[in-house]
């Protein structure tokens, strides 16, 4: 600490640049190593990225916390809200620009991996931005020593670690895996835990609403999970299948299927949705008019089209509602997905039924109604799916089971199913065709990035800016945060270094498998000559594939 002091000392007043004299690694006095890794050109510019190394036994972090990869998921997790806390709380202006600006990339209500603290060595890391402080574009010296002899020691002596608030964080992680296991052995594909809070507070945010009507399992879909410690818990569980949530406007469809949807990632105590745990695989799939598809086999859904155009392998710069309904979810398939969420109110009608009259007056209609091929795909490809309906009887015959959602309260209603039938028969049964996906296999040349300039930015959750190609990921619904789409901008990246002219969903599965899921981001980015990033997040086989099937220079060996 000593010698950072001393140089801060020398370049005080002077201009901005000689900050650069800083970059490297110094010893707090054997409490806790700070690396200064990149310093901004000016105070306007991004914050200087530091990373902050600790022993564990410092911190008297119990080795127990981070023995597996599950355990660090939740200690990762309570340390980056601790210490983004101690960054509001000791961020301050102290000049120009971004002077004494100070913060970490950290997740809101979800559990996830994140590149931004890590443990290694039984070490743990905290990869941070500082606004170095500066008059116009003059080095402030006071304020900068007062950051790294006085505020950076605060933030180290803060950190020691909560044990019960901690626990609490890594508990749900290993309930939560427990809990998956069993789902997996017996056959489910979701659960929601008694008494969980599935209303957000508004549209935009995730947080729980307050006052919200705790949700109640049917008696005849709840289950108990045993954990450890002869602990248990209950819930409501959806076995594998084809299930129909219904009911009246506002009462409580959508919302279930979203709290479904974030199951995919565990949520942080107090959040109410810590126990709705959904298969990892899941996708929601919806209408997406306009998207690019590039060599996808949307032919179980569309055939015989009017220019005789090639559904097997079907390109589009600008893809229909029922043509995109049906390309994602194929694409899913291809992505390994084998639970698919949709809502009704998201997609394409003229996809998802055909009434008689429609079919009377249509006869070369090239659309399959997806009624026609939904038990085919549940068996071809051992696909579930949960579908929000509330204007399409029909597809109550394929229900396993049916919800009804009123007063945001669930009703299991599948024993209604055959009285349903009866009073109200289909004239016309939609024919059960059958499917047959192809997989294309992409061409990691497609992510060169071209000669000159290239950047790779995200447009919050919205869109991947590659090089000068937007990709638009607007519709895509299962990513919660902007370091997950930075993620997937890198990840396109270490493709055109892959070993392999071309890949299949499988090579981006055992990329994800091998690194991603442990949250070993530095390994991956050795892998694959990236700079390690701070600010990411993690993201899945699926979300991946998405990202790359929007792509509009996609290039594909079908």
């Amino acid at each position: 600490m000593k010698t950072l002091l001393e140089k801060i000392k020398k370049i005080s007043g002077k201009g901005y640049p000689l900050y650069k004299t800083l970059k490297g690694r110094y010893d707090y006095n054997n409490r806790f190593n700070l690396d200064i890794k990149r310093v901004q050109g000016d105070p306007f510019a991004s914050p200087s990225r530091i990373v902050m190394e600790i022993e564990c036994d410092n911190l008297k972090i119990p080795s127990d916390f981070y023995k597996d990869t599950i355990s660090k998921l939740g200690l990762t997790n309570y340390y980056a809200r601790e210490f983004s806390k101690l960054c509001k709380k000791f961020s301050h202006s102290a000049g120009s620009g971004k002077s004494g600006l100070l913060y970490i990339d950290s997740p809101e209500q979800k559990i996830l991996q994140i590149s931004s603290v890590y443990i290694e060595n039984k070490k743990i890391f905290f990869d941070f931005y500082l606004g170095l402080p500066a008059f116009g574009r003059k080095i402030n010296g006071d304020g900068a020593l007062k950051i790294f002899s006085d505020i950076i020691p605060q933030i180290y002596k803060s950190l020691t670690i909560n044990i019960e608030k901690a626990n609490h964080f890594i508990t749900i992680c290993r309930n939560g895996e427990i809990i998956r296991k069993y789902l997996k052995e017996n056959e489910y594909i979701a659960f929601i835990g008694e008494n969980s809070i599935l209303p957000r507070e508004a549209g935009n945010s995730e947080r729980p609403m307050k006052n919200a009507i705790p949700f109640k399992s049917p008696d005849s879909l709840k289950i108990t999970i045993p954990l450890k410690n002869g602990e248990k818990i209950d819930g409501m569980g959806l076995k594998k299948g084809i299930t129909i949530i219904t009911g009246g406007g506002f009462h409580g469809k959508s919302t279930l299927l979203k709290a479904i949807e974030s199951g995919i990632y565990y949520h942080i105590p107090g959040d109410g949705r810590e126990y709705v745990i959904t298969q990892k695989d899941a996708v929601k799939v919806r209408a997406e008019d306009g998207r690019a598809i590039s060599g996808t086999d949307i032919s179980p859904f569309i055939k015989n089209l009017p220019d005789k155009k090639e559904t097997t392998s079907f390109f589009t710069s600008n893809a229909s509602g029922s043509t995109s309904q049906a390309a994602n979810i194929s694409e899913a398939i291809e992505a390994n997905s084998h639970l698919i969420l949709m809502d009704e109110d998201t997609c394409a009608t003229n996809f998802m039924v055909k009434d008689e009259r429609m079919s009377y007056l249509i006869e070369d209609e090239p659309i399959t109604p997806f009624t026609a091929i939904l038990d085919t795909l549940k068996e071809k490809y051992s696909l579930s799916f949960i579908l929000v309906i509330g204007g399409m009887g029909n597809y109550l015959d394929h229900a396993d089971t049916i919800l009804l959602m009123k007063d945001y309260s669930a009703y299991d209603i599948t024993k209604r199913k055959d009285e349903i039938k009866k009073l109200f028969p289909l004239k016309k049964e939609s024919k059960k065709v059958s499917a047959e996906i192809k997989n294309k296999k992409i061409l990691t040349s497609s992510f060169l990035p071209p000669h000159g300039k290239f950047k790779i930015k995200t447009d919050g959750k919205d869109a991947i800016l590659y090089g000068r190609d937007e990709i638009n990921l607007r519709n895509w619904e299962m990513f919660f945060y902007k370091s997950q789409l930075k993620l997937g901008g890198d990840f396109l990246y270490a493709l055109s270094k892959y070993n392999k002219k071309e890949i299949t969903s499988d090579d981006v599965e055992k990329i994800v498998s091998e690194y991603i899921e442990k949250g070993e981001f530095k390994k991956f980015a050795n892998i694959f000559s990236l700079s390690h990033s701070n600010n990411w997040m993690e993201i899945r086989t699926q979300d991946i594939m998405a990202i790359i099937n929007r792509y509009r220079k996609l290039k594909v060996n079908n």
